[in-house]
């Protein structure tokens, strides 16, 4: 089991990546890092002192690294939220997982609060994992929901047989997800980070977790 920490920035990523990619248990657990929070996302401490083309490359693709090792890991992940929020990064982590399950619990993109749209890719994650219209969240506002203890039952399962199951599973989370690291949705995110810079300077708001 993983309490996922409060923030994200670029060495918690890496190291998450690799736990992913070499687990020490047969499934791999996520938990809220507090009874409020799953992950507020990136650790924006961190990102402020980013440039627009670092945001891009440091933290961005850097998500998407942390869901592709999910979705290519050997074992099962799943995003346990209970009753906890999940914003932006920690959001696209816990879409990325093989099961998703809520008590309450509820998902958050604040930067729509901004005018600072997430990326496509997003949107469909939301539109296949929580079956649900993404446009509920450009309101900027907490989505609470409600999800099955589990959409798929990993014990019992031979290695073999698991190992099939969860390609088959991941197919078209990993094909979502490798086309925003491959097409122009790279282009998207990083116009949405010029704009985001325009509004931040100019209101000297951040964007923090209401």
């Amino acid at each position: 089991m993983i309490r996922i920490r409060r923030d994200l920035d670029e060495q918690y990523m890496l190291e998450l990546c690799e736990v992913f990619r070499n687990p020490k248990d047969d499934v791999i657990i996520l938990k809220p890092s507090s009874p409020r929070y799953f992950s507020v996302g990136g650790n924006l401490e961190w990102i402020y002192e980013l440039s627009p083309e670092e945001k891009h490359m440091k933290y961005y693709l850097m998500v998407l690294r942390v869901a592709m090792a999910i979705v290519e890991s050997p074992a099962p992940v799943i995003a346990d939220i209970e009753s906890s929020t999940c914003y932006g990064s920690g959001a696209i982590i816990a879409l990325a997982c093989d099961n998703i399950i809520s008590n309450g619990g509820a998902f958050c993109f604040p930067q729509m609060k901004f005018g600072v749209p997430f990326p496509n890719f997003v949107g469909e994650l939301i539109d296949r994992r929580l079956r649900i219209d993404p446009f509920q969240f450009f309101s900027g506002k907490p989505i609470s929901l409600d999800l099955p203890k589990f959409d798929h039952d990993f014990t019992g399962i031979n290695k073999s047989t698991l190992a099939v199951s969860l390609v088959n599973l991941r197919k078209e989370r990993k094909r979502i997800i490798e086309k925003a690291i491959e097409d122009d949705a790279v282009d998207g995110v990083r116009q949405s980070w010029h704009q985001f810079n325009r509004l931040y300077e100019k209101s000297r708001i951040p964007i923090q977790p209401t």
